[in-house]
């Protein structure tokens, strides 16, 4: 380890899993737009800090105090091609996945709102059959 500080470390690697399972949980389970919307902002200021400080700075932080990172200790059990040079740039592209996660469930609601209020298939249906 790099420093002695372990509490302090192990509470950003708590901060982090609650940002990303958090997100993700709220994501998929959430069908209020203010919530997704707030979420998708949220997400895409964390995509710019990453983006502009060019590493996570939760990963710095936890590496510092513990000589690991969460992003390293996940990327590690997936089968994708990984080192830690490539650490910011694989944690931008998680990122910009939980962005995308998030716009394709705010285009499925709008979706189905749209269907739901202008009965769109019962008229397809009345029309063609």
């Amino acid at each position: 380890m790099t420093s002695k500080n372990f509490f302090l470390g192990i509470t950003f690697i708590s901060f982090h899993m609650i940002l990303v399972y958090g997100s993700i949980i709220i994501a998929l389970f959430s069908n209020d737009f203010f919530v997704l919307y707030s979420l998708g902002i949220i997400i895409l200021i964390v995509l710019f800090l990453n983006h502009l400080y060019g590493d996570c700075p939760l990963s710095a932080i936890e590496e510092h105090h513990l000589g690991f990172n969460m992003v390293d200790y996940g990327n590690n059990m997936l089968p994708i091609k990984y080192d830690k040079k490539r650490r910011p740039e694989v944690t931008l592209q998680w990122i910009f996945m939980g962005l995308v996660i998030v716009l394709i469930k705010i285009v499925a609601l709008l979706f189905m709102k749209t269907i739901k209020e202008y009965s769109l298939i019962n008229k397809f249906i009345k029309k063609n059959f």
